[in-house]
């Protein structure tokens, strides 16, 4: 009785053996992914620095993130409430003495949207769910400088469409927001010039 047992608990073991070390390969296949898009960094170094003839430029973020549907820049790696920060810093370089510029983020939301896009497959047409992504930045610059007299504002605004269908990855999908966020910044940065030099031009070095 004793023999017989332990033959029948030998082969159970085997037999769990041979199972656990074939399905390890399976689990690892199904738990694998590809790694993740490398989506770079916005430098924004296509821009050549501004010298404002102030001392000291201070930057306020007043755009708060909703972290809920249907917003969605929190999720980008660099959300535009950073990237605005960034570029901010690229463009704006204090060349005085005295002076002092104040550069506000007022908004700094991308906003997504589901769609229905129609699809033809031979003769039938078939609705198809597209997504539509808006981004809306807008920056408010004051400045004051005793040296010049000068106590002025500049203020730019942009908006960005973007529109994705559902067979977009999660990677095709990042890279796309990341070209709308930058896409977006670029328009904004050319009304924001165009509003410098209207309203503070005295305080741009040459």
């Amino acid at each position: 009785m004793t023999e017989q047992g332990s033959g029948m608990t030998s082969r159970r073991t085997l037999l769990l053996g041979g199972l656990g070390l074939s399905a390890l390969p399976f689990i690892s296949a199904c738990t694998s992914s590809p790694p993740p898009l490398d989506v770079p960094r916005m430098t924004f170094q296509q821009f050549q620095p501004i010298r404002f003839d102030v001392a000291r430029l201070e930057l306020r973020n007043n755009y708060q993130p909703k972290f809920f549907p249907p917003n969605v820049e929190h999720k980008l790696a660099q959300p535009p409430y950073i990237a605005l920060q960034d570029w901010a810093r690229r463009r704006i370089e204090p060349a005085a003495n005295n002076g002092e510029a104040l550069l506000v983020i007022h908004n700094a939301s991308i906003v997504e949207r589901q769609l229905e896009a129609a699809k033809k497959l031979g003769p039938f047409t078939m609705s198809q769910p597209t997504f539509e992504y808006v981004a809306n930045f807008a920056v408010r610059l004051d400045a004051v400088s005793p040296y010049w007299d000068i106590n002025g504002f500049a203020e730019a605004r942009a908006e960005g469409r973007l529109v994705l269908d559902d067979q977009s990855t999660l990677d095709q999908r990042d890279r796309a927001l990341f070209d709308l966020v930058e896409r977006t910044i670029n328009d904004l940065d050319r009304e924001f010039v165009s509003q410098l030099q209207r309203n503070l031009g005295a305080l741009i070095s040459r």
